[in-house]
């Protein structure tokens, strides 16, 4: 129903309209889009206005590959199972014990099998025929996704030891620096975040639904870290690089983002962060 009445309000509303409607809802205060001071409010501009700047490619979870072999090279990839146009042509069998399957035109639908033996075929094959149905971006107002083929990438399991799953930080690059990380940390009682600042100074802000993490040492290979993020940020003004670090010794790309949360996440305890860390993007010739 609220997928629905969403479908029904983008077409009412047109993108501009529909995305001032769902950034007031969420955020609690009334975005200046086309004349953007926040955070969250300079992801919209770029939604509205400038969303033909960001190569689908890049979006894309297979075709990124090419992009991150070419500019940081294939050792900072996860291993390759294979890339399907249906949840029909894989099999499972040849398939190792864990794995993932990602959608490659979307974000946030992956599937995690942990033990290929007591998983249930059928259900994921389901699933997986939901994900590729599902238009993302459409009603996020993320253009760049609709431009990709939708399709299914399965990937090695990336195991980091102590954990269930590996710790996944995530670079806000701004203007090719990192300036803040965000380290996602699951655990059987859900997600939590945790954030950090380039000395690796914890923050006292965080992200509106998501607990504050416990405190993670700096990885002894941040400062390589960075320097990948570097590479892969190069040209744009903003972009959150995803990188995991399972050991001391290796460092895997994850994804590259253009709109965290689709720019509509309110930050906690208060508005203050979205607009200190708005200071920090700046939009080439200002904003549309």
């Amino acid at each position: 129903m609220k997928k629905l009445v969403k479908t029904i309000l983008r077409r009412l509303l047109g993108i501009k309209f529909y995305e001032l409607v769902m950034g007031t809802w969420h955020l609690g205060y009334i975005p200046h889009i086309r004349h953007p001071r926040s955070f969250n409010e300079k992801m919209m501009n770029r939604k509205v206005y400038r969303w033909k700047e960001i190569p689908p490619e890049l979006a894309d979870k297979y075709a990124v590959r090419e992009y991150v072999a070419k500019t940081i090279g294939p050792q900072y990839l996860a291993s390759l199972h294979g890339v399907y146009d249906s949840p029909d042509d894989i099999d499972f069998a040849k398939l190792p014990e864990s794995f993932v399957i990602k959608a490659t035109h979307g974000s946030d639908m992956n599937i995690i099998v942990h033990n290929r033996q007591d998983f249930d075929e059928t259900a994921i094959r389901k699933k997986c025929r939901r994900m590729l149905a599902d238009r993302f971006g459409l009603l996020s107002n993320e253009s760049w996704y609709l431009g990709i083929k939708p399709r299914l990438i399965v990937e090695g399991f990336i195991q980091e030891t102590g954990r269930d799953l590996p710790l996944d930080y995530k670079l806000f690059m701004f203007s090719g620096e990192p300036r803040f990380i965000q380290v996602n940390i699951r655990q059987p009682q859900g997600l939590t975040l945790s954030f950090y600042d380039a000395a690796w100074k914890r923050q006292e802000w965080g992200l509106k639904g998501y607990p504050q993490g416990i405190d993670i040492p700096r990885p002894k290979q941040f400062n390589a870290m960075a320097d990948v993020a570097r590479k892969l940020a190069g040209g744009f003004d903003f972009i959150r690089i995803d990188l995991y670090a399972p050991d001391e010794n290796t460092i895997l790309f994850g994804e590259m983002t253009f709109a965290p949360n689709a720019g509509i996440k309110p930050f906690t305890p208060d508005n203050s962060a979205d607009f200190e860390i708005g200071k920090l993007w700046q939009i080439p010739g200002g904003a549309a």
